[in-house]
């Protein structure tokens, strides 16, 4: 009842319809499973040359099939990071931009429907780009050192980084008045959460040299996909990838919620 009612959602069905009509939902896919293409075909020919130049057993299978695995799913997050931002950035600013917003909002639909949909759009449009790069990252099995596990994760990591960043996305939307400007703020809140997690946790160990704890690096999208595959080679818990996931969710519930409270006393 509840999937039944979802698909129901007209500004979801809208946006949908409405992405399929555009020539770029079928561009970037092929622009995406290309360079996915590349970076695989590039790893897979130098790992295989420095193979060839070294001594026996030089280079394992299992390490080109790791080495495989962790540029594919690399690759993404840095594609995830680029591509979510313009496409929740503008889900409210476009309605400004086209003229439709008053429309929208004296419509009898419920704000949360015009909330939800707003998201969903972008969110399962990336979510049609990850399930196309599963060939990609399925190729590492054939090599070893990877498993369904690391699979699971590394693809739940990218799904909760697309939430928060399309939740973050769309609170920048109601705030800005134009879409290019949204995106354009929507990108520099993503770099600055993303680079300055790293710096200021650099900033932390420089000043508390004895400190082995990881405290603001958990807030960066690539940390637990690095913690992840410590933990496979180590086969013990060496960090808690699952942290920054739960950190994504509280936040992008938070960003959720303060975007539905700007819609909802939007007048029109």
């Amino acid at each position: 009842m509840i999937g039944a009612g979802l698909w129901r959602n007209p500004i979801l069905s809208r946006e949908i319809d409405h992405r399929m009509r555009d020539n770029r939902t079928y561009f970037i896919p092929v622009v995406y499973i290309s360079l996915l293409g590349l970076v695989t075909l590039g790893i897979y020919l130098t790992m295989g040359t420095l193979a060839a130049g070294g001594p026996s057993n030089f280079i394992q299978g299992w390490e080109i099939g790791q080495f495989i695995f962790k540029a594919v799913t690399f690759t993404q997050m840095g594609l995830i990071l680029m591509l979510v931002p313009s496409v929740s950035a503008g889900a409210i600013t476009s309605e400004r931009d086209k003229g439709t917003l008053v429309p929208l909002l004296v419509t009898p639909m419920k704000r949360s429907r015009i909330t939800i949909g707003k998201l969903l759009a972008p969110v399962l449009y990336v979510l049609l780009l990850l399930s196309t790069s599963l060939p990609f990252a399925a190729l590492s099995f054939g090599f070893g050192g990877t498993d369904l596990k690391m699979l699971a994760v590394a693809y739940g990591c990218m799904v909760s980084t697309t939430l928060y960043v399309a939740s973050l996305g769309l609170l920048v939307s109601t705030v800005m008045k134009r879409t290019v400007p949204a995106v354009l703020l929507a990108y520099g809140l993503v770099a600055a959460l993303d680079i300055g997690s790293v710096i200021a946790e650099v900033i932390v160990h420089v000043a508390f040299k004895d400190l082995d704890a990881i405290f603001f690096l958990y807030l960066n999208p690539f940390a637990p996909l690095v913690f992840a595959g410590e933990e496979y080679l180590a086969n013990e818990v060496s960090a808690h990838w699952w942290i920054t996931p739960v950190i994504q969710m509280i936040l992008g519930a938070f960003f959720l919620f303060i975007a539905h409270l700007r819609i909802r006393n939007m007048r029109s």
